[in-house]
């Protein structure tokens, strides 16, 4: 990737980023750059490639992102938590299991990349680890795009039947 293709990435995923949260689409910053940069790729404005020291300054800057995230818990919290925490991950690790497996032998896709589209993650962190598994991360963001949309338009409406529920059930009991 010459100089002027590295330029002229950056500009594209900035401008696909912008009009993506401009636009309020669910983690638009993302989509809107992975759908403009592709778009540019697709219709041969540019070609652009995946090259090692991009992969590099990618992973670089999500660990930058989540190192900066972190917050500091006591250890009464995590003690507090431990519990619900441990059956949360034991409950996740075999619904992934068990969904990769349906998803692998129901469309014939590989089991690694049925496994990892099924696991609960941010789209760009998934897209990394399939990429650094050596794993089709195009279809791993594709699956885990389809997810987030779903659970963005589904759980607000899921969230207030539930408290509605609850409110009509607290007016029936006085």
């Amino acid at each position: 990737m010459s100089i002027y293709e590295a330029f002229l990435f950056v500009i594209v995923a900035l401008l696909g980023g912008y009009l993506g949260r401009l636009m309020r689409i669910p983690i638009g910053s993302v989509i809107g750059a992975m759908l403009c940069v592709g778009l540019f790729k697709i219709i041969g404005v540019v070609t652009f490639s995946d090259t090692d020291w991009l992969s590099f300054v990618v992973q670089v800057s999500i660990g930058i992102m989540l190192g900066v995230s972190f917050i500091s818990l006591d250890k009464g919290i995590i003690k507090k938590i431990s519990a619900g925490l441990m059956v949360n991950l034991i409950g996740i690790f075999f619904m992934v299991i068990t969904i990769g497996i349906i998803i692998s032998f129901g469309f014939s896709m590989d089991l690694k990349l049925s496994i990892l589209s099924s696991a609960p993650g941010a789209i760009v962190e998934m897209a990394t680890m399939a990429d650094a598994l050596q794993l089709d991360s195009p279809t791993v963001v594709l699956v885990h795009l389809f997810r987030v949309i779903i659970i963005m338009a589904i759980f607000p409406l899921l969230i207030k039947w539930i408290i509605l529920k609850i409110k009509q059930g607290e007016k029936d009991k006085a």
